[in-house]
């Protein structure tokens, strides 16, 4: 009789423990998942969001141009009167504009040269991406004049590789007729052109709206050049006074 109480009481002892360990797991496993709860992880956000974007200059680096320390592989016409030094995706580069000083051609009639040239140095050296070559002959005015300060590199579209863009203007005029201006802007190697005027009022020579006239190249490139190139054409010739 004794054995029998003693191993009832065994049995109710070891039932007891196993209900203790199966409440001790429970709160165990429920404190676990309060403070997943209590502290949940953190999220993410793309670039996008909540940030401005702004025109990319990744890879562009201006640099300090010297017209006294160019490499002997720039060959160029006229005397210098603006350049550009920078690096971009595709390396190192030197852009300059020259203007030639007013030549007689006979006893009338004069001329005057403006040029600009970009160079790159690729493995080999530098060499020549474009030139351009622009005059004016005439038995009057004669001014083939690049605009100062109007030469602007920058990525445009972002791509690492720098656009050029300067103004001039092409005078040969004998009266206030419209005065001829271009701006020109590369692409690498691709030529884009705004070809207009400056008006002036016949009467009192005081500078009117003339025109712009896009070349068909901006139809082959990004939107966002010809909108650069457009609200600088507009910048350089509200700002234009005659006789600088």
């Amino acid at each position: 009789m004794k054995k029998l109480i003693l191993l009832i009481f065994c049995i109710v002892l070891i039932g007891s423990c196993g209900k203790k360990e199966d409440s001790a797991s429970k709160r165990s496993s429920s404190d676990s998942t309060e403070k997943k709860a209590d502290n949940p992880p953190p999220t993410t956000k793309t670039p996008e969001e909540g940030t401005t974007k702004v025109k990319s200059t990744d890879g562009i680096e201006k640099h300090k141009f010297d017209k006294n320390n160019l490499p002997s592989a720039i060959k160029f016409k006229g005397k210098i009167v603006e350049g550009a030094s920078w690096t971009d995706k595709n390396g190192d580069n030197i852009l300059i504009i020259t203007q030639t000083d007013v030549r007689n051609i006979n006893a009338d009639e004069r001329e005057q040269y403006l040029y600009a040239y970009h160079y790159i140095n690729y493995d080999d050296g530098y060499s020549q991406l474009w030139n351009i070559t622009d005059f004016v002959k005439s038995y009057c005015d004669v001014d083939a004049k690049y605009y100062p300060n109007t030469l602007e590199i920058e990525d445009v579209d972002g791509d690492g590789i720098a656009e050029s863009l300067f103004c001039y203007e092409l005078d040969g005029r004998c009266d206030v007729s419209p005065l001829d201006v271009k701006l020109i802007m590369h692409k690498g190697d691709t030529k884009l052109v705004i070809r207009g005027t400056i008006g002036f009022d016949p009467y009192d020579g005081h500078k009117t709206r003339g025109e712009k006239n896009f070349d068909d190249a901006f139809k082959k490139v990004s939107s966002s050049l010809k909108d650069y190139a457009s609200e600088k054409w507009d910048e350089f010739v509200s700002s234009y006074k005659s006789g600088e």
